[in-house]
């Protein structure tokens, strides 16, 4: 049986700066606010809920750990809470630590990638409790952009 990929929906997420609780056993945590944002896919559409955030930690060799909750509202009222975990790694030159403000700031990575879980208790979102995705990000650079600044996720499961 072959692994394969297959678009679920993609997500704009609006952040705010960067909270720094500063040097933790581990490494460097920061949590990063999420303020809201859209999603929109084939059979699923709606907001970001803003008051989530990643609770992120920058190891000793520059990669980030990323541990992302938030909660997703569907367009007919359903809620979805998101825990997304992953890895941002960024390319040799690029900044190994983030500051607080982003302004004129633009990171370049070369790997940034999560694996989400979801739950919802409602049925026809139960493929998301019953299926593995991943997912590719992208920071939004486009100060025209609606969610700016903020995040780019484009979620696939895993077929």
């Amino acid at each position: 049986m072959t692994i394969g990929l297959e678009f679920a929906f993609q997500a704009y997420v609006s952040i705010d700066e960067d909270l720094t609780i500063g040097p933790v056993p581990g490494g460097i945590r920061n949590i990063t606010p999420i303020t809201g944002g859209v999603f929109e896919g084939p059979g699923i559409k709606g907001t970001v809920i803003p008051g989530g955030a990643d609770w992120s930690l920058t190891r000793e060799n520059g990669v980030i750990d990323i541990c992302a909750r938030y909660t997703l509202k569907t367009d007919d009222d359903v809620l979805i809470y998101v825990i997304n975990k992953g890895l941002y790694i960024e390319k040799p030159g690029g900044l190994q630590e983030r500051p607080a403000s982003r302004e004129g700031v633009e990171p370049m990575p070369e790997y940034f990638r999560t694996t989400p879980v979801f739950e919802v208790s409602n049925e026809k979102y139960d493929w998301l409790n019953r299926n593995i995705f991943v997912c590719d990000l992208d920071p939004i650079y486009d100060k025209t952009h609606p969610q700016f600044p903020g995040i780019d996720i484009k979620f696939y499961r895993v077929t």
